[in-house]
């Protein structure tokens, strides 16, 4: 049987915070990974959402970004500043968490913004994805190699001093 680590920290925040299940849930609609795989690696890559992180993988007709988080300290919380990234952040979008023991395993959210900045805030660092509902921005941290990396045109990455450009 998988552990759930990842899953079981969010379960537990939303339970001692209270937070309303609405505003971020599990979702079990499998397809959704498809199609986000879809907009965002480049061919199909087999190993899929994982690789959306390494420049040759993504889908380079979309503008890509990368941050190294370890250039400064307050670069960790990043997702605090997501109000000013993300194009409309009063709605909801999908957030998909790798359980990193088990590669290729993972968990689909519905999430707004406040909520997950209270789960990221709290949960043990893992390999996450941040993806708009209409398939046209994605920002992936990649636990592994400390870098948050930000795909799509309607990202507000300026307010970043930022490593790379895709062309």
């Amino acid at each position: 049987m998988v552990k759930c680590w990842i899953k079981e920290d969010i379960v537990r925040i939303i339970k001692t915070r209270e937070m309303d299940k609405k505003r971020f849930f599990e979702t079990y609609n499998y397809d959704v990974r498809k199609d986000i795989e879809n907009a965002f690696v480049r061919g199909g890559d087999r190993r899929g959402l994982h690789r959306v992180s390494a420049k040759p993988s993504y889908n380079s007709d979309l503008k890509y970004v990368e941050y190294d988080m370890q250039q400064q300290a307050a670069a960790w919380y990043w997702y605090r500043e997501l109000a000013q990234i993300i194009p409309n952040p009063n709605d909801q979008f999908w957030v998909i968490f790798e359980n990193w023991r088990h590669w290729g395993r993972y968990w689909i959210y519905e999430a707004y913004m406040p909520e997950l900045v209270i789960i990221l805030s709290e949960v043990s660092r893992a390999d996450f994805y941040l993806v708009s509902k209409n398939l046209d921005w994605m920002i992936a941290e990649r636990a592994v190699d400390n870098f948050v990396h930000f795909v799509g045109e309607s990202l507000c990455t300026d307010i970043f001093q930022t490593n790379s450009e895709g062309e």
